[in-house]
């Protein structure tokens, strides 16, 4: 693989990228080439002490930015899930994001606590939220409004008690497309404060409230 040296690397790429005299790319001081040679084609890199780095930004970025309250900064497994990133982001501070059994079952081989868990998702199994339950989860995401009733019941039969946050949809249209936008009232994720083509301003001047 050759490169345009007089571009450079964008910051996009690990600290360690970089490009030689030749014009190769290079991955701390091993050519795409030499890797390729040694590993086959399709080749995923990751620069784990890139991951490690990142990582550690954020938590303290987060902890930096609100100094009056708890942060948990959490790492979103559908990203991309081993049990090797796992044991790095956490050990870097974070959290792990789970929204499946498969996600649930990779974190706890990696031998990361439930307390630095999180599970997620609108279609929650009842074997998933017991999961969690069993083994002490940081919180369950609240993603509809069945769920409180479903979990109350799983730990009830477990006789343990269940961490869960509420994700709402404020109803907050910031424009983009309606494919990636998170915070209209009629998304899969999250409860409505306000049912879908209401008017929020109105409700906030008359007082009225929704969920």
């Amino acid at each position: 693989m050759r490169v345009d040296g007089t571009q450079g690397i964008t910051p996009i790429w690990p600290v360690a990228t970089a490009v030689n005299a030749e014009g190769a790319l290079t991955f701390h001081g091993r050519t795409a080439e030499s890797l390729l040679d040694e590993f086959g084609s399709p080749l995923y890199l990751i620069d784990t002490d890139e991951v490690s780095a990142r990582a550690r930004y954020f938590v303290r970025a987060a902890a930096d930015a609100f100094t009056n309250s708890t942060t948990h900064v959490s790492f979103a497994g559908k990203a991309f899930l081993s049990k090797e990133v796992v044991r790095l982001v956490t050990d870097a501070g974070m959290l792990v994001d789970t929204c499946s059994m498969g996600e649930m079952r990779i974190a706890l081989a990696a031998g990361v606590p439930g307390r630095r868990l999180v599970l997620h998702g609108n279609n929650k199994s009842d074997a998933e939220i017991e999961l969690a339950i069993e083994q002490g989860f940081a919180k369950i995401v609240v993603d509809e409004p069945g769920e409180p009733a479903r979990i109350a019941a799983i730990a009830r039969r477990l006789g343990k008690r269940a961490r869960v946050m509420l994700r709402v949809t404020a109803g907050i249209h910031a424009g983009g497309h309606e494919y990636i936008s998170t915070a209209h009232e009629d998304q899969k994720f999250g409860v409505p404060l306000l049912p879908a083509g209401a008017d929020a301003g109105r409700a906030q001047r008359t007082g009225r409230t929704h969920g």
